[in-house]
């Protein structure tokens, strides 16, 4: 019975370890951090974002230098 038990509890030890090397390694390979429209971790499709800038400031876009094509 001792033995099953330490059987057991090696197994559970064995298993947290490559859980956590699993999971070391997924953080590692994961990149940087996402940015612009998915702040706050909320998506928001561009052609909306860009709407929802147009219509914040309507007159600013038309007074700004475009940039030369």
């Amino acid at each position: 019975m001792e033995l099953f038990l330490e059987v057991i509890a090696g197994a559970a030890v064995i298993w947290w370890l490559c859980r956590c090397a699993v999971r070391s390694r997924r953080d590692r390979r994961a990149g940087p951090p996402v940015s612009g429209s998915h702040d706050a971790g909320v998506w928001v499709n561009p052609g909306r974002w860009a709407q929802i800038v147009a219509e914040l400031d309507p007159e600013g876009r038309e007074q700004r230098p475009r940039r030369p094509e």
